[in-house]
């Protein structure tokens, strides 16, 4: 492309960039968003993996995108985003032939919109499945819905959906320590997810299944401290509180909503087109500078896709900044959510759990987890053979099976499951190392799929392809040691933490530069919210359009 000058740059057409760089657009700013590889989307990608005619989505995977203020602000279901609610929501199958199965507390009632109603039927047998084991935590289940109800929610989103405050100012989640009747208690903030599974829950079913929900909510482990965010977002999933989505022809197809959107409004966007430095003249962010040499200058602001050690550091230097904050920058954890199994299972047949004969509906969760019934191994064992050797002798695994709602992705006949094992950290292992895990890993699953569904025979199985943390970071760079979440979400680097206290509320140390990516607050996954809460910042900058006011939103 030739140069060009634009009122607002976004680096990166990932989830975060095409959100900001749609609101942008919206406001009046015209946006160019320019993309390393060949096409938008970051982590919402899919791919024809692992034989002609399956489409996997190779990294983002189960996603309520109608629940972010960006899919009724600009109607994405109107530009192809169309997202099926399954009846069952989560829960896990035991090596004992047991299971749990919650639904959904909340009913889509208006998929256009994201409109939900209560339904009392699903809370009534998410209740009586839990009670199936233990009264008790039938009734502390009980009590965590009307708390969430009560309070929960709107703290959860007003937290989620706007900037942190400052140090000695409480957020929405740090009130809720004040309420006695419907708040959450104080010690719950720094408890480890171990000491939270075995005081919520006196059932082994329920304290193993609200071990193995932390991995997949958080990317921690159990042992870590989980901070009051993670806590809430994990009994979201565990209790089904928001209902489960499947996005029809994969998660790529919300960025191809976003893209629609942002193209119909006059936005531009360029792919194969890497940024190599920000412009920076008299301390303000003018323009970037992509690899073939181009300038492209911005009018009014940068804003980053990418995470900050490459926003500040790769893309205008340490020697930019005070030694302090590139101290702090440099020693910010990428630890979790590192070293992971990821892929499809293209198969014959789906699984037919022997459990099936406790609770039929455990054959169509969209989010199933398989594992023993040990909370011991899950809390302290399996994390050391992870990281020790790469596949823990009993495998805890996720397993979405789209096909179930989404036949457009696989033949007609077959079927695909996608699987997340989570392994050691991804600098533990050698890349030769990683890719001999890759081979052994699927015949370890197979074998062990068999003792929970006895079809899960190699012969069912198509194929499969996983990717390991070297591929991993080749697709993303912005994946440092494979950490998909942006940065570690340990409570060290949340909220106003995130990623650095001097940064939390998304405008960098040079003016007119934004970070929007999973760095920035809240943190990885498909939220909605970090480049949303970025346009929020430069909107205020700029006195742009305040949407959200507009739709009579508080936040």
């Amino acid at each position: 492309m030739s140069d060009a000058t634009y009122d607002a740059i976004v680096i990166g057409g990932g989830l975060n960039g095409l959100i900001a760089g749609l609101y942008l657009q919206e406001a009046g700013m015209q946006t160019g968003i320019f993309e390393r590889n060949m096409e938008v989307g970051g982590g919402l990608c899919g791919d024809e993996v692992p034989l002609p005619g399956f489409l996997a989505n190779t990294c983002a995977s189960t996603v309520r995108f109608y629940t972010t203020p960006c899919y009724v602000d600009f109607n994405l279901r109107d530009y192809g985003l169309i997202q099926v609610f399954p009846k069952a929501g989560q829960g896990m199958i035991f090596d004992d032939e047991t299971c749990i199965v919650t639904y959904p507390t909340h009913e889509v009632v208006d998929d256009k919109t994201g409109e939900t109603k209560p339904s009392e039927e699903n809370i009534n047998k998410t209740l009586k499945e839990i009670a199936r084991f233990s009264e008790r935590d039938a009734e502390t289940a009980q009590d965590l819905i009307k708390k969430y109800e009560n309070k929960w929610r709107y703290a959860y989103r007003e937290w989620m959906f706007t900037s942190p405050p400052p140090w000695g100012v409480k957020d929405a989640l740090e009130k809720l320590m004040d309420d006695p009747e419907n708040g959450v208690d104080p010690r719950w903030s720094v408890m480890s997810g171990i000491e939270l599974a075995n005081e919520l829950f006196e059932s082994t079913e329920m304290r193993c299944y609200f071990l193995r929900a932390i991995t997949t909510s958080t990317g921690n482990w159990p042992d870590d401290v989980q901070g009051l965010f993670n806590l809430i977002h994990i009994i979201i999933l565990l209790l089904s509180l928001h209902p489960p989505a499947t996005v029809l022809g994969g998660t790529h197809n919300v960025a191809h909503a976003m893209q629609r959107a942002f193209s119909e409004r006059g936005g531009k966007f360029f792919v194969l087109s890497e940024v190599e430095k920000i412009l920076v003249e008299n301390g303000k962010a003018t323009g970037v500078r992509l690899v073939d040499g181009t300038e492209v200058k911005a009018k009014k602001c940068v804003v980053s896709d990418v995470d900050v050690n490459q926003t500040l550091l790769r893309f205008i230097g340490a020697d930019h900044f005070d030694q302090m904050l590139v101290r702090k920058i440099k020693n910010i954890r990428y630890d979790r959510m590192s070293g992971v199994f990821w892929g499809p299972l293209a198969l014959h047949e789906l699984p037919k759990y022997k459990a099936a004969a406790f609770n039929p509906d455990c054959n169509a969760m969209p989010r199933t987890y398989i594992g023993p019934k040990d909370p011991f191994y899950l809390g302290e064992m399996q994390r050391p053979e992870c990281s020790l050797y790469g596949i823990p002798s009993r495998l805890c695994w996720f397993a979405g099976p789209d096909s179930i709602w989404d036949r457009s992705r696989v033949p007609e006949g077959k079927h695909m499951v996608l699987v997340e094992q989570y392994s050691g950290n991804a600098s533990y292992f050698s890349e030769a190392k990683w890719f001999e895990l890759r081979k052994e890993f699927p015949k370890v699953l197979i074998k062990q799929w068999q003792s929970y569904a006895p079809n899960m025979t190699p012969e069912n199985v198509i194929d499969s392809y996983f990717d390991v943390p070297p591929m991993i970071m080749a697709r993303n760079k912005s994946y440092i040691n494979c950490c998909a979440m942006g940065c570690a979400a340990v409570p060290s680097q949340l909220g106003r933490f995130r990623p650095i206290p001097e940064l939390s509320n998304y405008r960098m140390p040079v003016k007119n530069l934004y970070l929007a990516s999973a760095s920035a607050h809240v943190a990885g996954g498909v939220r909605g919210t970090n480049g949303y809460n970025c346009y929020k910042a430069i909107a205020e900058d700029f006195g742009l359009r305040k949407i959200w006011e507009e739709k009579g939103r508080p936040y």
